[in-house]
């Protein structure tokens, strides 16, 4: 950091410390607040009991009431919009982006707004007095709780651009320094922290659907020149997919426990740069906004999973069946993923797809999971091993027509 932005972000840090408190008149709490830049935030998570709102508990934290009265409740989007008391609100995207540009901008952010105790790897300053704690979160749809202790998960009021269905949430881990954005999260099954910001919210623009083109898959087959296989293909809407994993020898490419047989069901497992251009001749790595066209033909992302998943080859959840309808025949597996330290996770649970696109160090991941019927988006770092469906380009328009 230069001299410069060392010495903006001390002034930041010395502004912030305009601290003081706000009581919750609905029930008498006290919160904590702190001025970061011009704006007033509760300096604490919001624990105000509210219908779609929920205490913390899993084996590791049992105690409910004491997990709430340190991370505060965690909150569905619907519940968490309206949950701050009056003269406070749900912040937007831009709301949490003015605050980490103050504490020094997305990739040091969480050092510097993280509280300097309660999380397992204990490398934070909270230079701000923002004391961020990591409260989890929790997967409603199956009561499924986890990462308190390691995550800290924060709605925004922002909702995504691609599904009205969902919202973004802001990141920080226990690993990392940056602060991290998702607007792949469905509002009505995952509960989050909320920290509420001072004044009125912002008004937000409606957003229209994707239109829902439904056709039934039709299945052909693809040679690759490069070594002989055979792949099925499907087509789905206007779009040409691979109906089975890529398995392409390239370097830097794996097979799960470094087991052949694992390629041959799974495909095989690509860092992202591997990705980008494993991909046979007319095909291509899907960006984000072609996945966005597949799940607007297959019905939505609340039921992309169950319709996608193959019929078998998916784990058990709690006695009920992980496998999809593979409706149209997709045939997605659980092809797992490996760290860029060589270990290998999830096979049999989850499916993990490299997108194109790519921010730093960070690229999307499509995934889907055996116990739930919808489909998201992760953030994973680009040294991590995942699977590859590869996409048919779209054909260049004739000579002379219009562009």
């Amino acid at each position: 950091m230069n001299k410069t932005a060392a010495l903006l972000l001390l002034c930041t840090a010395l502004f912030a410390q305009q601290k003081g408190t706000f009581t919750d008149t609905r029930d008498g709490k006290i919160y904590k607040t702190v001025k970061i830049g011009e704006q007033v935030w509760m300096a604490e998570n919001l624990n105000y009991e509210a219908s779609g709102s929920k205490c913390y508990e899993d084996r590791y934290y049992p105690n409910k009431a004491a997990n709430c009265e340190k991370y505060g409740k965690l909150y569905s989007w619907e519940t968490a919009m309206k949950a701050c008391p009056s003269g406070w609100h749900l912040p937007s995207n831009e709301e949490w982006g003015v605050l980490t540009a103050a504490a020094g901008g997305d990739t040091i952010a969480g050092k510097y707004l993280k509280a300097v105790s309660g999380w397992k790897h204990n490398r934070n300053e909270d230079k701000f007095g923002f004391s961020a704690l990591p409260g989890g979160s929790v997967v409603n749809s199956v009561g499924r709780f986890g990462t308190a202790g390691e995550n800290g998960v924060w709605w925004s009021s922002s909702e995504s651009e691609y599904d009205s269905d969902d919202a973004y949430r802001l990141y920080m881990s226990n690993r990392s320094s940056r602060i991290y954005y998702n607007g792949d999260v469905t509002k009505d099954i995952f509960y989050s922290s909320v920290r509420c910001l001072q004044g009125l919210a912002p008004k937000t623009k409606e957003k229209p659907k994707a239109p829902n083109v439904q056709q039934k898959g039709i299945l052909g087959t693809f040679t690759d020149t490069r070594d002989g296989k055979i792949y099925k293909t499907t087509k789905i809407g206007e779009q040409v997919w691979f109906a089975e994993n890529l398995s392409y020898n390239a370097s830097s490419s794996k097979c799960y426990d470094n087991k052949p047989e694992n390629c041959e069901k799974y495909g095989r497992l690509y860092n992202w740069e591997t990705a980008m251009k494993a991909c046979p001749g007319g095909w291509h790595l899907p960006s984000r906004a072609e996945w966005e066209v597949l799940t607007a033909a297959v019905g939505g992302k609340k039921i992309e999973g169950k319709y996608l998943k193959a019929v078998s080859g998916w784990n058990d959840y709690k006695e009920k069946s992980g496998n999809g309808e593979d409706k149209y025949s997709f045939s997605a597996l659980p092809g797992g993923y490996c760290s860029g330290d060589g270990n290998f996770y999830e096979v049999g649970e989850q499916g993990n797809w490299w997108i194109s696109s790519g921010d730093g160090s960070i690229a999307k991941v499509r995934f889907i999971d055996y116990f739930s019927e919808n489909a998201s988006y992760n953030n994973y770092d680009k040294g991590n091993f995942l699977s590859v469906r590869c996409l048919q380009n779209t054909p260049a328009p004739p000579k002379g027509s219009a562009k």
